[in-house]
């Protein structure tokens, strides 16, 4: 049950990413992801997946403890601002539903693409993300060291 809380979470920003229109590649499951989260390291052992639709991508990872996912557009090489004024956002949720986000409600960071091709993604990131509303979530995240190599 916890598992499926996870990967539903993880699809709806997937599917978020990929809403209007019919150009889509993805999601793949060849990759991986890995942070420091508050201190602690984090790596997505059971899986990570990117999708790529009409000019935006959508990465995550996932591992017993936690689910995490970050949605940018593509832009390609660059570093994208993630905070109040930008379109790109992060989530954390961890098991049993309590959920942090980096989006235009507050939170900050970045996640700079070091490579893409039309197969396969690579970057970096970091952000601080605050407690989702009603999700049981307390104090901030602090999400460090973030990288992905995703296949899709």
């Amino acid at each position: 049950m916890r598992y499926t809380a996870r990967i539903v979470l993880m699809g709806s920003l997937l599917a978020a990413a990929a809403c209007g229109g019919d150009s889509t590649t993805g999601p793949g499951t060849t990759g991986a992801m890995s942070a420091t989260i508050d201190g602690a390291h984090w790596t997505s052992s059971l899986g990570a997946s990117a999708t790529h639709s009409n000019g935006a991508f959508a990465v995550g990872g996932s591992n017993n403890d936690f689910t995490m996912a970050i949605g940018f557009a593509d832009t390609g090489v660059g570093t994208y601002d993630i905070g109040q004024l930008s379109p790109t956002n992060a989530i954390l949720n961890q098991q049993g539903g309590a959920a942090w986000v980096a989006n235009v409600t507050g939170g900050s960071g970045s996640v700079t693409v070091t490579s893409v091709s039309a197969t396969r993604i690579t970057g970096t990131f970091n952000f601080t993300a605050i407690p989702l509303p009603n999700s049981g979530a307390t104090g901030n995240r602090t999400i460090t060291n973030g990288t992905f190599d995703i296949t899709f």
